[in-house]
């Protein structure tokens, strides 16, 4: 039995088919890329359709790109749920406040 691909967020942008503008949807994937090189060569699988050959050069930067904006995403996302849990938190002690 195959497993279901790992799929953590599906964003769908709809411009309108009206003006002939086209449909954008954009996948995030919890699954990291496949990597492997040859001679002069990397290359990336995955997920889903991507295939891509970089020179060494080019994976280095990418890889060091990757890094640093992983690290951003994850700061941006540990720092919206701890703003989150502030504002649930900040609302609870306001309902607690007698009018």
């Amino acid at each position: 039995m195959l497993a279901a691909p790992n799929i953590i967020v599906v964003c769908v942008t709809v411009v309108s088919e009206f003006i002939g503008e086209p449909i954008v949807i954009r996948i995030i994937h919890d699954d990291a890329p496949i990597v492997s090189c040859a001679p002069g060569e990397v290359v990336v699988l995955g997920p889903e359709t991507v295939d891509i050959s970089l020179t060494p050069r080019a994976a280095v930067e990418a890889a060091e790109e990757l890094v640093i904006m992983a690290a951003n995403a994850l700061g941006k996302k540990a720092f919206a749920d701890g703003l989150g849990m502030r504002l649930k938190a900040q609302a609870a002690e306001l309902r607690a406040i007698p009018i």
